[in-house]
């Protein structure tokens, strides 16, 4: 046999646990009188703490009051320096505060809450002030007009003028000499009434920003409205016309469009005026006296609170010292007596309501691990231990059961959005199509590429980009019906799956998805917009299977994208376009590694003395089939298919080393290279530029990069750093097609640009116009005070020439020169305007 020892059991180990705490609860009571005498000088140290609580709040006081001076300051004088003063004063408070915080004594005399909102507050008035030095640093933040100006009125401006134009293209093609020709007439001179008024409007926002007195901005509200009440009836006089004469489809729809666009334009600028006119106008004022305000006198509050607390404390405490000896003898003496009780009734507890329950539990947990079916446990509410170990078993139970739930929801569920992935999306399109087969009925499949998320991905990295797509996700699933199945089935590509009554439904909810896309997206300071393309595909029309639909859906999907429609139901005919389409990708990709495309130039002369300032490139494609395509195809096809870094790449080494053999032979010109939105998202293009420079050795001040106005407001900030980097290595910049967009004039001045390019549509009339002479005239002197070079393009005529040399513009380019020719006929034409200049002399 083998001996063993006994361990003894739970039951002689709980007795003499309670024989121990008995004789130590006795010897406490008789060593009570010595710790009341110790408890009176800890209680004079308190007193010293609650003290040093009352300095640390005054000092926070006198902190609070400074940070308050520096506020004022630069409410008075913004100053950007501002900003490092403030921060290390909140922070000097934040760490007075955090002290108080990890005070004991805080702790014990229930003021931790009070800390805690008062430290809570103080944060909420840092973020307050730390705004609102942000919008008196920002111009467009402190006047909310001017961003409605730009996000809502400018596509109403484009949209109004595309009409115009579309309408004198048609009137011009119908009839020259019959009675369109004064609807033509009348045309012409609403859209100079419409320039005009789009320039009183700037110049009513700017002296808003000027904050000049309010007669001037009612005097300029009424011309504004006096224009407007013209343009109207001009309209009104073509539409009637157009009641008595048969106009082109097109004019009929253009005059309706202006119409249409005027009268959101004149809401709109009613919204503008509003605003103007309410005390929001200024939203530093508003965060002032509706936040700050109120924040800090809560703060003075919390403070005075604290102080009160402290006073209280220390009059209690003393008070109530001289009785707490006796509290603690009589406390202990009574302790002593309910050990002994507690003691006998505990075993009697601990035998029936804890041993054995345990035991019950712990059967339970043997037959829950060997079967398969749920065991129910047994409720036992004498014992709190019993009871948690039940409730950690249900816990353990519900969490297996999650775990399973959660890897059957990632198999069929997008990580990112949370929405069905591929394989959901099959399945539920399937299932769709077998209940549409025995019932009959329509069932539409949309699906959705994102446009420009490529760029702002590249640029701003992935990880916006994937706060992007999941405000997509939530965009459209809130676009559409809880029945309708929205997915996404990878990178920018989302797919909608929804039965429809008729046909047309699939446009009504392709329309609310682009709808749904307009706004911008907010992440961190950025706001940036994504569009969308949407191809439609219809069962059982187009297909009667799921890869079928999905693959129609696509190509009706490109060729909304490429025509920029938003939407496309599926046709059959897409098919052939689509493979034109890509053909037409695949010898553009050739052409540029072939060097099968050209490079003209147009020459730029100086007004002033009449000789040839520069060239500007321009790339011309002789396709062998189909002839000369159109540069504005080239860049289209370009972008939309990833090659326009590599066509950038190549215009811009076939300039600058054309130019540099041109310097060698003695001909001082520049450069000039057009640059697209997505060449100046591109975050490689300084580093391209720097080494094509350095590769033929040439001078940075002889290339000039010309950005059109919308490229460089796609996104300001972006362009702002690549920009200011050129111009740091000695870059031109000039800003192409000046005064068709809607660039802010205070952006302009802080943008590092040398030139600025007069729209041709504004020179070519000028002559005829004294609206566009008007317009002109201010371009060429907004430049002159800027400092800034001016170039016209679109000269056609001498006496054109003549008077932008009288109004003092810098240099010219047109036909009336030289259209864009190639190399050899560019050195045959200078060739000759230098023998011209020799015999002049």
């Amino acid at each position: 046999m083998t001996d063993t020892k006994a361990k003894g059991s739970i039951r002689n180990r709980f007795v003499i646990i309670i024989t121990a705490c008995s004789l130590f609860v006795l010897a406490f009571t008789v060593l009570a009188q010595v710790i009341v005498s110790r408890l009176a000088n800890d209680s004079a140290t308190n007193i010293k703490h609650r003290e040093k609580v009352l300095i640390d709040s005054r000092n926070l006081r006198n902190d609070l009051k400074i940070a308050n001076n520096i506020l004022t300051d630069h409410l008075l004088r913004p100053n950007p320096k501002v900003t490092d003063l403030w921060n290390k004063k909140m922070s000097d408070i934040l760490k007075g505060v955090a002290k108080l915080k990890s005070l004991t004594w805080v702790k014990e005399k229930n003021l931790s809450t009070l800390v805690r909102e008062f430290d809570h507050t103080i944060k909420l008035y840092d973020q307050e002030v730390r705004k609102l030095l942000k919008i008196r640093l920002n111009a467009a933040k402190q006047h909310p007009a001017l961003h409605f100006a730009r996000e809502t009125m400018l596509p109403e401006n484009k949209r109004f003028l595309t009409a115009t134009s579309l309408a004198l293209e048609e009137t011009l093609e119908e009839d020259i000499l019959g009675a369109n020709s004064k609807i033509y007439q009348s045309i012409i001179q609403v859209r100079h009434l419409w320039i005009q008024l789009i320039s009183n409007f700037r110049m009513y926002i700017i002296n808003r920003l000027g904050s000049f007195d309010e007669a001037s901005l009612h005097v300029q509200e009424k011309d504004i409205e006096t224009i407007y009440r013209q343009l109207h009836e001009d309209l009104s006089k073509i539409n009637k016309i157009g009641q008595d004469v048969t106009l082109g489809i097109q004019t009929d729809a253009s005059v309706h469009e202006m119409l249409d666009a005027s009268g959101q334009w004149l809401k709109d600028y009613n919204i503008v005026k509003s605003i103007h006119s309410s005390p929001n106008w200024r939203m530093d004022v508003v965060i002032i006296s509706e936040t700050i305000r109120p924040l800090d006198k809560k703060i003075l509050g919390y403070l005075q609170d604290l102080e009160s607390s402290i006073s209280v404390s220390t009059t209690s405490d003393v008070t109530t010292l001289a009785g707490m000896g006796e509290n603690i003898i009589t406390v202990l003496w009574s302790l002593m007596f309910v050990g002994l009780i507690t003691a006998i009734f505990g075993y009697i507890y601990l035998s029936r309501s804890i041993l054995q329950p345990i035991a019950v539990v712990t059967k339970a947990l043997k037959d829950e691990a060997s079967n398969t079916e749920s065991v129910i446990l047994p409720t036992i509410i004498e014992s709190e231990e019993t009871q948690n170990l039940i409730d950690a078993f249900t816990i353990m139970r519900k969490q297996v059961h999650t775990r399973q739930h959660a890897l059957e929801h990632q198999a069929l569920h997008d990580s990112l959005t949370g929405l069905p992935n591929r394989n959901l999306l099959h399945d539920r399109v399937q299932q769709d199509i077998n209940k549409i087969h025995r019932d009959t009925g329509i069932f539409a499949l949309l699906m959705l590429d994102l446009d420009r998320f490529k760029e702002i991905n590249d640029t701003l990295g992935h990880q916006i980009g994937d706060r992007i797509l999941e405000q997509v996700a939530l965009r459209l699933v809130n676009a559409v019906r809880d029945t309708d199945t929205v997915a996404r089935l990878g990178g920018d590509e989302f797919a909608l799956a929804l039965p429809i009554k008729e046909k047309e439904d699939a446009g009504v909810v392709a329309l609310k998805i682009l709808s749904s896309l307009e706004n911008a997206f907010i992440v961190d300071d950025h706001h940036l917009y994504v569009g969308g393309s949407i191809g439609i595909a219809l069962y059982p029309d187009h297909g009667d299977s799921v890869n079928t639909l999905i693959q129609k859906a696509d190509v009706a999907m490109y060729v909304a994208k490429r025509n920029n429609t938003g939407f496309k139901l599926y046709d059959q005919t897409q098919d052939k376009d689509s493979m034109g389409h890509l053909s037409l990708s695949n010898d553009l990709r050739k052409a540029i590694l072939d060097e099968e495309l050209t490079v003209f130039y147009q020459p730029k002369l100086d007004l002033a003395s009449g000789k040839t300032h520069g060239v500007e490139a321009l790339v011309r494609w002789d396709h062998a089939q189909r002839g000369f395509i159109p540069p504005e195809q080239i860049i289209y096809i370009a972008e939309h298919t990833g090659l326009i870094k590599q066509l950038a790449r190549w215009v811009l080494k076939e300039a600058i080393a054309q130019c540099s053999l041109w310097h060698k032979k003695g001909l001082d010109l520049n450069m000039a290279v057009n640059l697209s939105t997505k060449n100046l998202q591109d975050p490689m293009l300084f580093d391209l530029i720097e080494d094509t420079l350095n590769e033929y050795k040439f001078p940075p001040g002889s290339l000039v990069l010309e950005v059109t106005e919308s490229a460089m407001m796609m996104d300001p900030e972006n362009a702002n750093k690549i920009l200011s980097r050129l111009d740091a290595l000695g870059v031109c910049i000039s800003i192409d097609d000046f005064g068709t967009g809607f660039s802010s004039l205070a952006y302009l001045k802080e943008l590092p640009v040398d030139e600025l390019k007069i729209d041709k549509s504004f020179v070519m009339n000028m002559m005829d116009n004294e609206n566009d002479a008007v317009i002109v005239r201010s371009i060429i002197d907004l430049a002159r005070n800027l400092r800034l070079k001016v170039v016209a393009e679109g000269i056609e005529d001498l006496g054109t020439w003549e008077l932008l040399y009288d109004l003092g513009c810098d240099y010219a380019q047109g036909f009336f020169m030289s259209k864009p020719v190639s190399v050899d006929e560019f050195e045959l034409w200078i060739k000759h305007e230098q023998e011209k200049e020799k015999l002049s002399v």
